[in-house]
């Protein structure tokens, strides 16, 4: 089952809008929340890729897709590994709040 956590404000929501205009809403699933702070953790892709075993092309990818999603980057790429931008820092300080947010609800309902 994929999750998806839609970032919109509630203004918007409450109003008319057309179809074009919600396209501009993000939305990023969990996976690649999951993804993006486990490579903060590391600041490694390979050793993120290899705690989340997924392979890291397929982290490299979906780091690439969540920094596209988002149009900022959440990574500077170094020579032996990545560290956080000032952007990346903040995404992913929210972000692990919603995963435990997620993770508490998953845990009350099961």
């Amino acid at each position: 089952m994929s999750r998806v956590i839609a970032i919109q404000s509630n203004s918007f929501e409450n109003q008319n809008h057309s179809p074009d205009e919600w396209s501009s809403v993000i939305a990023i699933d969990l996976r690649k929340l999951r993804h993006v702070v486990e490579t903060a953790r590391f600041e490694n892709v390979t050793r993120a890729a290899e705690a989340l075993y997924i392979t890291q092309s397929a982290l490299t990818r979906s780091l690439a897709d969540a920094e596209a999603e988002l149009g900022t980057p959440l990574f500077v790429r170094l020579p032996r590994g990545v560290r956080l931008t000032e952007q990346g820092r903040r995404f992913v300080e929210r972000a692990r709040m919603i995963i435990g947010d997620v993770d508490d609800l998953l845990a009350d309902i099961a």
